[in-house]
């Protein structure tokens, strides 16, 4: 049987999910996405924030509910 050869580019890298690239090049990227995360947050029913806290870190979570940071 012929063996495959597996991709060069495909061993040791990051291949999905979390971690692009992008975030790095793009120096406002953590504001961004803060924005994003608050948007998200203010767009949901009462009920469902707090469900949706749970689902960030710590640290997320309380840059998300502190409007003054």
């Amino acid at each position: 049987m012929k063996r495959i050869q597996s991709s060069s580019r495909a061993r040791g890298s990051n291949r999905g999910g979390i971690g692009g690239g992008y975030e790095h090049l793009d120096p406002d990227f953590d504001l961004k996405r803060l924005q994003r995360m608050r948007a998200e947050y203010d767009s949901l029913e009462p009920h469902w924030q707090e469900t949706y806290l749970k689902g960030l870190s710590r640290e997320d979570a309380r840059r998300v509910v502190n409007r003054s940071l």
